[in-house]
């Protein structure tokens, strides 16, 4: 079944609330180019979406729209059952069945997240070794009037572009770190964010083995003070090949350098955590490190000097510079 018909048999399915779902626009990368809610917020990497109707809001609706391969033991209800499951471990369903007899199934019913009563309405469609979902989060009341189920069939259908021709973000170049120069807790000082970064398989950080398939997309920002104390705060997605989950970051604590290891220690978390500085770019108006981690100890941290162990624990951090 073509994601794209999915659209047709969920518009049969739900009687759109007055007005219907709001108007979509297109949010184009790379040779994809999938359409959302006009004047949401979109991230992107690697087939995986989060629109977010205002990130400032807790209690505004979120759209995750994944695109992705499909293993051989993925069904529709799995997908689904992964999903929901993640994003609201009370999720209790009402509704659930097929779309149409050739594919396609949705699920609807209501949870709590982060103390707000919301309801959870998505669909997947499994054919061709692709899986695609696309799954609604909003109070109620909202989930009504943007259109419930017929806002995630059209965001579904409205994918157009191949993601298996490769990522639609290119990734950033790999960089290596001279042993001459690693920064100091001066150079860290001031605003970093991270620069949404994902990799669809993992490995155990401790052998470097596949273990499975991974994405992530954050919003994050960490302010160094310059003194060894840092504040992050933000948002983030992450789903895995057991399903999703996703919530808000507000973090204190501090932080030290030893050679290459930068040592992080959360003010509420009694066991500090290391990550090995894997790149350090100095670019015009542009700071790039690259850390990789994080680990249980400091020797387990510097296994990462091999440039090619447990690559998927990468993340990339910029800071704007004069």
């Amino acid at each position: 079944m073509n994601p794209r018909s999915v659209v047709v048999a969920v518009l049969l399915l739900v009687r759109i609330a007055a007005g219907g779902p709001p108007p979509l626009v297109p949010y184009k990368s790379g040779k994809v180019t999938v359409s959302f809610p006009k004047g949401w917020t979109v991230a992107q990497q690697s087939g995986m979406y989060v629109a977010q109707q205002d990130p400032k809001r807790s209690d505004a609706a979120d759209l995750v729209f994944v695109d992705t391969a499909a293993g051989p033991q993925a069904t529709e209800d799995k997908l689904l059952d992964a999903l929901t499951a993640q994003l609201a471990p009370d999720f209790k369903a009402s509704k659930r069945g097929p779309i149409t007899a050739d594919g396609g199934h949705f699920v609807v019913g209501d949870a709590t997240v982060g103390g707000v009563k919301v309801r959870i309405g998505g669909l997947a469609v499994v054919a061709d070794g692709k899986a695609t979902a696309c799954v609604l989060v909003a109070k109620p009341g909202d989930f009504d009037a943007l259109g419930g189920l017929a806002l995630v069939g059209l965001v579904a259908a409205s994918m157009q572009g191949d993601p298996a021709q490769g990522p639609a973000t290119p990734p950033l170049p790999t960089t290596t770190t001279p042993a001459s120069r690693t920064p100091t807790i001066a150079d860290i000082t001031g605003e970093w964010a991270e620069d949404a970064h994902a990799d669809q398989a993992y490995a155990d950080s401790r052998t470097g083995q596949y273990t499975g398939y991974y994405a992530t997309i954050t919003s994050t920002k960490m302010q160094f003070d310059g003194k060894g104390h840092f504040t992050l705060k933000g948002r983030y997605t992450i789903a895995s090949s057991s399903g999703a989950s996703g919530g808000k970051v507000d973090l204190a604590g501090t932080i030290a350098i030893k050679g290459n290891v930068l040592v992080y220690q959360q003010s509420n978390w009694n066991a500090p955590e290391y990550f090995y500085i894997r790149g350090w770019d100095v670019l015009p108006g542009l700071t790039r490190m690259k850390l990789n981690g994080h680990y249980n100890s400091e020797a387990d941290a510097l296994k990462a000097v091999d440039p090619h162990f447990a690559t998927n624990l990468d993340t990339f951090w910029v800071h704007q510079t004069k």
